[in-house]
């Protein structure tokens, strides 16, 4: 497990942690609330059995009243790229899923 922080923001904000392999990765997050998005690989990878999202009606990262869908891009001082979709409700709490290009997959929640 590896433990990451960000500064909440209203809509976007930053994101710093570690791998148990010492890199260091950082990036930024964004909640999209309303509107339509290219949103939901990453996510139905690690949910999904089929590992395949569509558009706004598919079951996996469904959002509900008070939630919103984000999405958020790491970089590690040793090359990873960490590339993340979330769901997550009004109190701040969520859940999502990274892949790096390696196509390794991490389940996330906050």
């Amino acid at each position: 497990m590896s433990t990451f922080t960000f500064s909440y923001g209203r809509d976007r904000g930053t994101i710093h942690g570690s791998f148990q392999s010492s890199e260091v990765l950082s990036g930024e997050y964004s909640v999209m609330r309303g509107g339509a998005m290219s949103w939901g690989n990453v996510y139905a990878s690690v949910y999904s059995p089929s590992g395949s999202a569509s558009g706004s009606g598919s079951a996996v990262g469904v959002v509900t009243a008070g939630q919103a869908r984000g999405a958020a891009m790491l970089t590690g001082d040793k090359g990873s790229i960490l590339d993340c979709e979330f769901i997550v409700g009004m109190g701040g709490h969520g859940t999502g899923a990274c892949r790096d290009k390696q196509d390794t997959k991490y389940r996330m929640m906050f």
